[in-house]
């Protein structure tokens, strides 16, 4: 029988129609307790085997710990609130307990002692719990030998993890995640031969404890930013039931040893954001079963090994901000037939494209939707784009291709919110049917042309987008209503071209975090509803020909850090509502016509 008070709320439960649920196994009562008569009046429920209570806002928590403790035979107990008056003898009591979770909860030292006699236990949770300040996990956490899951999130204990996990041999599951731990990983974790997961995100240090290699039954190893430093240890050769290898963002250096790339059942491998080093040697590919591969931001060097043109089944690889080098062409990968997202970019890389005549496969790399080619030394748009069926990322920036954009760019399949970056390249022009609008279906994520030698008018995406970046071209005018398409923007840069226009008042139906519209050749007046509503954090308009004098408030919260309107021809008085700008740090009116006015006034 299952009692859940949110089928009635608890102040109209009358004590009268709950004393007779004698045959009452769970008993789940969510929110606040509204008294400790009502929780009284139940009884002693000499049946119930889970119970799940929630008192934040009790006074007397001395009456409910008492009511608890006459349920000795309870198997499941879930708790939430302060345990301060818990006692370590009420904890002890409950011999039978297989799963405690306690969460949101104050929890003293006292208690997390009593919890280690809790020997029964194969589950325990402890979510946002307030640890006594200063708190080390106790060593009772051993006694526990039952336990199969344990899941600490984002509590506060600190010091090192005590070697006395090492005791909890059947453990299956283990998540540790913010919760204050710091020093080395203790090296009797080797001692969890159970163990098949392994998560863990804290403020552990030093390296991995060559005793990982004693858990031949891990599946999952994780660690995000745990600042883990040292070599991969040889002895992880022996994780042969690894299928997750995911340790980005700590300190690993030294070379990757090779055997990572042939354990028998890893799929994914992330590495990134350590400081590995050193080549990649070539590795048997026969038996590898890998499905993504990360290795970013580290300092690897060499040729990229001709085992990775080999991983048949690879979905993903990322060798990016490396130094790598040699030269590279994208037909090597025509073998990898399951890739959707190939990152090469910011190494030492000469990438190319395959002569027509030349080609292995035509349709090699067709099943690319993320493709990232930045600093890559490309000199000419990549000819294998035309096989590619759908596009969700691509980023060529900071290569060397002239030219026009190739008007099949537009045909493909831009999925949701798609990305584009083709900066600091060399383009002149772009081939469009529709002159001037990209016809993508979707609003974009990211249009980036800068940095190159577009001319004419700015090409603008047909569903908007919500970054817009084309600087530092030699564009000379927009589209007509071209405020139209940036209903999703927040960031709209123009700077640095040559356009001459006017700037419409239909500007302020864009709801722009970031407009810069610097170094062009803008005049007539700024539209007074770009200063008497402020929402931008950047209006940046200097090197323009802006004439005519500001709205003379602001109507609305001003949440702007940087207005700069140097070298315009503005006359007048600085607005009184700028004084609403708490946050602004860069404010530049220099060479106008209203500083000395403002100074006069």
């Amino acid at each position: 029988m299952l009692a859940r008070t949110s089928l009635l709320p608890i102040e109209q439960v009358k004590p009268t129609s709950i004393t007779n649920f004698v045959s009452l196994k769970e008993l789940v009562l969510s929110g606040n307790l509204a008294s400790v008569d009502f929780l009284s009046s139940f009884g002693t429920l000499g049946s119930l085997c889970k119970l799940e209570l929630t008192f934040d806002e009790v006074s007397e928590l001395g009456p409910v710990f008492s009511w608890i403790g006459h349920h000795k035979n309870l198997t499941s107990l879930v708790l939430s609130g302060n345990f301060s008056e818990m006692t370590p003898t009420l904890v002890s009591n409950f011999k039978a307990l297989r799963s405690l979770s306690m969460h949101d909860c104050t929890l003293p030292r006292h208690v997390l002692d009593a919890v280690g006699n809790l020997i029964a236990l194969r589950t325990l949770d402890l979510y946002y719990c307030n640890i006594t300040w200063g708190s080390t996990m106790p060593s009772s956490i051993g006694n526990l030998t039952n336990l199969r899951d344990l899941h600490i999130i984002q509590c506060g204990f600190s010091g090192p993890m005590p070697a006395a996990i090492g005791r909890l041999t059947n453990l299956r599951n283990m998540y540790v995640f913010r919760s204050g731990f710091s020093g080395p990983i203790p090296a009797a974790i080797g001692k969890l031969t159970s163990l098949e997961i392994l998560d863990i995100e804290d403020g552990f240090s030093g390296p991995i404890p060559a005793t990982i290699g004693n858990l031949s039954h891990l599946n999952r190893m994780r660690s995000f930013g745990s600042n883990f430093s040292g070599r991969i240890p040889g002895s992880m050769a022996n994780l042969t039931q690894l299928t997750e290898m995911i340790l980005p963002y700590n300190s690993l250096n030294g070379e990757i040893p090779p055997f990572i790339f042939t354990l028998p059942a890893l799929c994914y491998l992330d590495l990134s954001n350590n400081q590995l080093s050193g080549h990649v040697q070539d590795f048997d590919t026969t038996t590898s079963r890998l499905k993504s591969l990360f290795l970013s931001n580290n300092a690897l060097s060499g040729f990229i090994p001709k085992a990775f043109f080999e991983l048949t089944s690879l979905g993903a690889l990322d060798v990016s901000s490396n130094n790598f080098t040699g030269s590279l062409d994208l037909s090597h990968f025509w073998r990898l037939h399951e890739l959707t997202m190939l990152d090469l970019s910011n190494n030492w890389l000469h990438v190319m494209d395959a002569d027509d005549d030349n080609l292995v496969d035509i349709s090699y790399l067709s099943e690319l939707q993320d493709i990232r080619l930045a600093s890559c030394n490309v000199i000419r748009f990549p000819r294998f784009l035309r096989q590619v069926k759908s596009i969700s990322y691509l980023d060529l920036s900071r290569n060397k291709i002239d030219g026009n954009v190739p008007n099949w760019l537009w045909d493909k399949l831009w999925s949701f919110a798609p990305y584009l970056n083709l900066s600091h390249n060399m383009f002149t022009g772009m081939q469009l049917i529709n002159s001037y609008i990209l016809p993508f279906s979707t609003s974009m994520e990211v249009l980036d042309l800068s940095f190159n030698r577009f001319s004419g008018r700015v090409p603008m995406p047909s569903s908007s987008g919500e970054v817009l970046e084309y600087s530092n071209n030699m564009f000379s005018s927009l589209v007509p209503n071209w405020t139209l398409y940036l209903r999703d923007t927040i960031y709209f840069s123009i700077s640095k071209n040559n356009i001459n226009d006017q700037l419409p008042p239909s500007i302020c139906d864009a709801i722009l975090d970031v407009l810069d519209l610097s170094n062009n050749n803008f005049y007539g007046p700024i539209p007074s509803c770009i200063i008497e509503n402020m929402t931008h954090t950047i209006l940046n308009l200097r090197g323009n020909n802006f004439n005519g004098t500001l709205p003379t408030d602001i109507m609305t919260t001003c949440d702007l850090q940087v207005l700069d309107l140097h070298g315009n021809k503005i006359e007048g008085r600085l607005p009184r509502g700028l004084s609403k700008c708490f946050h602004l740090e860069i404010l530049d009116i220099s060479s106008n016509r209203m500083l000395i006015l403002f100074l006069l006034g």
